[in-house]
């Protein structure tokens, strides 16, 4: 099972956000509800090496999957020290 904290762990490693994220979503439609819910409830632990913007696409997108799937969203998703530059926000 691919959580999103194992996302960030490969990002950390090299390995290119989109395969990551790309191969979690690619088990997150194949899992089980149960399963589900347990890949998206750990918090993503944040490195320097990796990009905040990131942390807040991620931290968005399973915000939308977990209401896609009446899954309860994870508290992770809403802390304020999630955030994108202004741009991303325009």
């Amino acid at each position: 099972m691919y959580s999103v904290k194992d996302i960030f762990e490969d990002v950390k490693k090299g390995t290119q956000f989109g395969l990551c994220f790309g191969e979690f979503l690619d088990e997150f439609y194949a899992a089980q509800s149960q399963e589900k819910a347990l890949m998206i409830s750990k918090e993503p632990i944040r490195h320097e090496a990796v990009e905040r913007y990131l942390y807040a696409y991620a931290a968005s997108a399973i915000h939308k999957l977990a209401n896609d799937y009446g899954l309860t969203v994870p508290a992770w998703v809403f802390p304020p020290t999630i955030s994108c530059p202004s741009y991303i926000l325009q």
